[in-house]
């Protein structure tokens, strides 16, 4: 055998042995040698997907604290007329629960005369499809409502989300004041209900 087909020979692998090896200082080498170009490739990928995202109308956020007095307790020993004020966190979380339902939501949604509407929904029209049918008050409004007792105090927060930042503070304040008057129209039922008791008593 020559010299050189003896040289071939000792570098084969032996027999069940892993054809194709990396040893850590190859990585390294290998690391060391091509970095430079990785983070150039890396950074132009990421460049290029950020670019390519679509842009994102930008959203606003506004708060309405509702603050409910502690209730006193009855003096008169008569049917008990409703009030506003709050006991308790228990009751707090009556408030909380009420604020966030279905049925109030709805009593909510019919305060909003038309030009109020469109005012809101002109955001949220698709200008690339001006085809496309725009979003309800309830669609846009619903999902980016946010209702939440603040710990430790009588206060409830009302949370909006919206395209446009008068059209939060709009639907916040419009939130508020139709639960304030909510409360005050039950509280006067009971009042009536009450005098309405003493008079037939």
């Amino acid at each position: 055998m020559s010299a050189s087909k003896k040289a071939a020979a000792d570098r084969r692998p032996p027999a069940g042995a892993p054809a194709f090896r990396i040893s850590p200082r190859d990585l390294w080498q290998m690391f060391r040698e091509r970095w430079l170009l990785g983070l150039v490739i890396g950074a132009a990928a990421a460049a290029a997907f950020v670019f390519l995202q679509p842009a994102k109308p930008p959203v606003y956020y506004t708060e309405v604290s509702l603050l409910f007095e502690s209730r006193k307790d009855r003096v008169l020993n008569i049917q008990e007329v409703v009030e506003t004020g709050v006991h308790n966190s228990n009751e707090l979380n009556i408030h909380t629960q009420q604020l966030a339902s279905q049925t109030f939501f709805d009593y909510v949604l019919t305060s909003f005369n038309r030009e109020e509407t469109e005012r809101i929904q002109k955001p949220y029209r698709d200008p690339e499809h001006p085809e496309k049918p725009v979003p309800s008050l309830a669609e846009i409004i619903r999902p980016n409502l946010n209702i939440y007792a603040r710990r430790d105090t009588t206060i409830v927060v009302i949370g909006v989300t919206n395209r446009n930042p008068e059209n939060a503070a709009l639907i916040a304040n419009r939130i508020a004041r139709r639960y304030l008057d909510y409360n005050l129209a039950r509280a006067n039922s009971g009042t009536n209900s009450a005098i309405i008791s003493i008079g037939t008593a």
